[in-house]
């Protein structure tokens, strides 16, 4: 009876480790698309619109990539979303052209044209796909779209359904790296390829998903929005001025500074009209070039505001001043350079928050 009772334990152990594979292998064939959300990010409370980021576009037959990306959701306070980030259903009308699943992963299959529609709390659209053998797109070689897909297909692997501080700091090496590995090929505002031709280069799509992550996440947390500053403590000497926060620095708070100077930067064009990314993550500080104006005397000083992780204050530094004499230009730089006692200065960090302050 007990050596019966043994046989049946090992049955059990074995039917256990059978289960036990099988699942594991369905976990493989349900992550084989580019990435399968794993968590939902916090949705918007109500729905204002559902949209395509355009009316139609064209993929090659034999991609992959995560539809939801090309869906905007928007809410009554101007907040967007990724249709990918959220539990949106989607069909198609003609999945031998091209399939969809539920996660919103889309394989486009053969040749041919479909109508993809995708619901979400009440709202819906819908936008025509075609399906084709060979995809161009306007102002780009094939070489550049080769480019275009490899650095699209190693920020894909990097941008989450869920942000956390945790793949966040990842998240932004990441877009650095993408939008520095598409200098001389995508022009500013396209990084995603938006337009008719969007997907012809698919993994480029998640690049809209970064942004809108990116976008909550630095109006819910950057210090410098204005209920963190506090205008009654900025201070100034002609060494430096300090401005406070409402509460230390977090690790949230200073990643929200690393996606505000993406956001930042990637909105104009260099000196060579190709975008470029001239930052290194560091998640402790992280120093961003800003300005000051001397209202006396209309002055102009570049400077650096450094941020500091569990740090109450923002200390601004200037590091060279544009002066104006005889109708002439000029600029002082240096490591001493100093603010001129018992002016007033204006400090402008883009278009989160400016104040004044007189040196003492």
């Amino acid at each position: 009876m007990l050596k019966r009772l043994k046989v049946l334990d090992q049955k059990k152990r074995m039917t256990g480790k059978w289960m036990i594979n099988i699942m594991i292998a369905a976990v493989i064939v349900l992550t084989s698309c580019v990435q399968r959300p794993t968590e939902i990010s916090a949705a918007p409370m109500s729905v204002k619109s559902l949209y395509f980021c355009c009316d139609s576009f064209s993929i090659e037959s034999g991609k992959r990539f995560y539809l939801g990306d090309l869906v905007v959701v928007t809410d009554y306070v101007g907040s967007y979303w990724c249709a990918s980030e959220l539990k949106a259903k989607y069909s198609s009308n003609h999945p031998e052209v091209i399939t969809i699943d539920k996660n919103g992963c889309a394989k486009a299959k053969k040749p041919g044209k479909a109508t993809i529609t995708v619901k979400y709390k009440g709202k819906q659209e819908k936008c025509k796909v075609k399906v084709v053998k060979k995809l161009s797109c306007y102002g780009c070689s094939q070489s550049d779209l080769k480019q275009w897909e490899k650095v699209g297909k190693k920020l894909a692997k990097k941008v989450p359904f869920t942000l956390t501080v945790e793949n966040g700091f990842a998240m932004a090496d990441a877009v650095t790296s993408y939008v520095n590995g598409l200098r001389g090929i995508a022009q500013s505002d396209s990084y995603g390829l938006y337009g008719e031709e969007v997907l012809a280069a698919p993994s480029a799509s998640c690049y809209q998903r970064a942004e809108y992550m990116m976008r909550r996440w630095t109006k819910k947390y950057h210090p410098c929005m204005g209920s963190m500053i506090n205008m009654a403590v900025v201070s100034g000497t002609e060494d430096a001025i300090t401005v406070k926060f409402q509460k230390k620095l977090s690790d949230k708070g200073l990643l929200a500074v690393y996606f505000n100077e993406i956001l930042e930067q990637t909105q104009g064009l260099d000196v060579f009209g190709y975008p470029t990314l001239d930052m290194e993550i560091d998640k402790k500080r992280y120093e961003v070039y800003t300005f000051l104006e001397d209202v006396e005397e209309e002055r102009y000083y570049r400077a650096v505001a450094i941020f500091e992780k569990g740090s109450k204050t923002v200390t601004i530094k200037p590091t060279a001043v544009t002066k104006y004499e005889d109708g002439l230009q000029y600029e002082i730089t240096g490591d001493g350079l100093k603010l001129q006692s018992g002016h007033t200065y204006s400090i402008h960090c883009y278009d989160l928050w400016e104040c004044e302050v007189t040196i003492m």
